[in-house]
């Protein structure tokens, strides 16, 4: 599983965040772990100071645009929620998904198992199938 922080690549490029990079990293992603507090939904809903968090608005609007495209059904984008936020600070597009809180353990469980495929509860496998003859038997 390879990670990559926008932040991190932010500093190694300060006009990452700005460019078509990060609609490349959000496209090629596996998954998109969204970061959600009441800062960063004032900066989706654009509620935040003139030019304060200009990299949240592209990044909403590559999420945004990657949902309209997937017709709102999507495995791809996860709401995280850290420390004291809450689920009313996930974006709306978002609110219907499942989020993790991963300050707290059964939350990083939650999310870590999905991130690597293991489900809590597996599928039982089916029996093995039975054949039947048709021949011979009265219709009703």
């Amino acid at each position: 599983m390879a990670l990559t922080f926008g932040q991190s690549l932010a500093k190694a490029s300060p006009t990452f965040l700005l460019t078509t990079g990060m609609e490349h990293e959000i496209r090629d992603a596996d998954f998109v772990l969204v970061a959600c507090s009441e800062a960063y939904l004032r900066r989706v809903e654009r509620r935040e100071e003139p030019r304060k968090g200009q990299g949240v608005v592209w990044e909403i609007n590559s999420i945004y645009n990657c949902l309209y495209l997937d017709k709102l059904v999507s495995e791809k984008f996860i709401p995280v929620l850290l420390g004291g936020s809450l689920p009313d600070d996930i974006p709306i597009p978002l609110r219907g998904f499942t989020h993790y809180r991963v300050g707290a353990e059964p939350g990083y469980d939650g999310l870590y198992r999905r991130l690597t495929d293991q489900p809590l509860v597996s599928k039982p496998a089916l029996p093995m199938r039975v054949e039947y003859s048709s021949m011979g038997v009265a219709p009703w």
